[in-house]
């Protein structure tokens, strides 16, 4: 699905809210911006990654408090291979994270049926 504006990208997000992966720029119109979109979409669904990107990057990653490995950051321009191997790197590390709190989990399960 594609975007032309802010609000149509809302629409969107709202309506889908499964999405795999969403793609916006830093930049949007009428002074918007992609942090936003991003924030709306993985509160909404913990399995939706994010890429957000720019001509000019930010100096520091803004989202690494809020969700972390779940997203990342591109310097325009952006061609199809850099592009893939992003979504994997956020993919793998999505899955190491979920890896290691299901073996917490089970950790603490264990051990709450010895205590």
């Amino acid at each position: 699905m594609t975007a032309t504006s802010f609000a149509k990208a809302q629409q969107i997000i709202l309506k889908t809210p499964h999405l795999a992966v969403i793609v916006t720029d830093l930049n949007l119109d009428h002074g918007q911006t992609g942090i936003k979109l991003i924030e709306q979409t993985l509160k909404l669904n913990d399995a939706t990654l994010a890429i957000l990107m720019s001509s000019r990057l930010l100096e520091a990653f803004i989202f690494e408090d809020k969700f972390g490995f779940r997203c990342a950051m591109l310097e325009k321009p952006i061609n199809s291979l850099e592009m893939s191997k992003t979504i994997t790197s956020l993919y793998d590390a999505v899955s190491e994270a979920q890896i290691k709190s299901q073996m917490a989990l089970s950790e603490q399960n264990r051990l709450r049926r010895a205590g």
